[in-house]
């Protein structure tokens, strides 16, 4: 009997199941990309991608493959929901939000501050507080008018794009966080118009490119970093970023204690002098080439990064940055044996001198325009609370004068599948690798 009533409940439960404001999708505006400018007369020009779900093979007349899935629509506003407000008098479908994948914003509507937008996204119930905001060098309407090669609809692209890259990722609850903490700037994924010939030397097609970040002094956009200097500052936030980095062969010869073509233990073998030799590396023509080029390069791939930033000093403010990078080899073109031991610590020092220059140009790029976007007066905040007290006031002054020291290890820890380079055998057979002619 109880079992009875507990299947009568439970089919009832399931009858009644259902969204609270459901609406069929051939009735809604979907808004894929919505992209703010600063107007005339303090107003916002708001340009939103909305998407024709017909056209993309979704409802009951569907034309899938007629034309592009999306078409772009204006309006003016004082405020965002005001704009948002005229734009739905143009619109013949209800805007609906939910779909929104990113939120761009012009240089200049980004310099004159923030806070309104802010003030919307939060209150706003349709919009995700994991929804990326991005802003970008120029107009960001521009970024919407261009013909993307990219299929269906870029929106979803561009985002995934992003999120991948794991660059200076930005989104409404990170930027909500950062300005309600004391002592730490926002900053936003910067993107850009970019241009990819078409196949077969036709018209140029638009597309969007990911440039660095946008760096932020409270609500304000102040000034901007590059990929590298990105790179720099998500380290710095102890996140990891999805980068490959390339390291010069001549770098890891200088930690050997060697010279282009000169012996260093575990190194190429000497051909100063022996042009031509038994063992020398010869090219396809049969003429000696030197083991190590000064355009051969050891890639490596980020896998892991534990990172850590604290106080050092309070007088002038010193911070230490301790970072313990692992990495693989994911390709070469150098001759040197990345297996050797001696090698393969030379190849960690260089390559730490690399990610050091990261956060070395990020820091000086944060000081520049006064942003403290790595969160450096949170760290003096949380770990020396009676000196932030009597120092708060004066950050401002005392950030461009800020030190910093450095403590970056780097570990290559594997080698991939292949035990030697690629290439021809006679261009890999000189002294001092393993398997080569002796």
């Amino acid at each position: 009997m109880k079992a009875a009533r507990y299947a009568l409940l439970l089919g009832l439960a399931m009858l009644a199941a259902g969204c609270v404001q459901s609406a069929e999708v051939n009735r809604l505006a979907l808004i894929d990309l919505l992209a703010l400018d600063a107007a005339e007369a303090g107003e916002i020009l708001l340009t939103a991608q909305v998407i024709m779900p017909t056209r993309l093979g979704v409802g009951p007349s569907s034309t899938g493959g007629e034309g592009a899935p999306f078409f772009l629509a204006q309006a003016r506003g004082r405020t965002v929901a005001e704009a948002l407000s005229n734009l739905q008098k143009r619109v013949p479908r209800q805007i609906f939000l939910e779909h929104l994948q990113m939120l761009v914003i012009g240089d200049e509507l980004a310099r004159r501050g923030l806070f309104p937008l802010v003030d919307f996204l939060v209150r706003e119930q349709m919009v995700r507080t994991d929804l990326l905001v991005a802003v970008t060098p120029g107009e960001a309407a521009t970024l919407l008018n261009i013909a993307s090669p990219l299929p269906a609809v870029p929106g979803e692209a561009w985002s995934d794009l992003v999120r991948n890259q794991r660059i200076a990722v930005s989104s409404v609850r990170n930027l909500f966080v950062a300005l309600g903490e004391e002592g730490m700037d926002p900053f936003l994924t910067a993107i850009a118009p970019s241009s990819v010939q078409e196949p077969g030397g036709g018209t140029d097609l638009g597309d969007m490119e990911l440039i660095g970040a946008g760096l932020m002094r409270g609500d304000r956009l102040a000034g901007y970093l590059n990929r590298e200097e990105a790179i720099g500052l998500q380290l710095l936030l102890n996140d990891r970023p999805r980068t490959v980095v390339s390291v010069p062969a001549d770098a890891v010869l200088t930690y050997l204690g060697g010279d282009r073509g000169t012996p260093g233990t575990g190194g190429p073998g000497d051909t100063g002098g022996t042009s031509g030799g038994a063992g020398a590396a010869r090219g396809p023509d049969g003429a000696s080439r030197d083991p190590v080029h000064p355009r051969d390069l050891i890639s490596l791939q980020l896998q892991r990064a534990t990172t850590y930033l604290a106080p050092f000093a309070d007088d002038p403010p010193t911070l230490r940055f301790q970072a313990r990078l692992i990495t693989e080899v994911v390709n070469t073109t150098s001759l040197l044996d990345v297996e050797n031991p001696e090698v393969a610590a030379a190849v960690e020092r260089a390559a730490a001198d690399i990610f050091r220059g990261f956060v070395e140009g990020a820091v000086r790029q944060m000081q520049a325009v006064n942003s403290d976007a790595a969160g450096f007066g949170a760290s003096f905040r949380r770990s020396r609370p009676e000196w932030w007290r009597g120092m708060r006031e004066q950050w401002a002054e005392l950030f461009p004068r800020m030190q910093m020291v450095y403590d970056i290890e780097v570990l290559v820890v594997r080698t991939g599948l292949a035990t030697r380079p690629a290439g021809p055998e006679p261009q890999l057979e000189f002294p001092g690798r393993g398997g080569g002619t002796q």
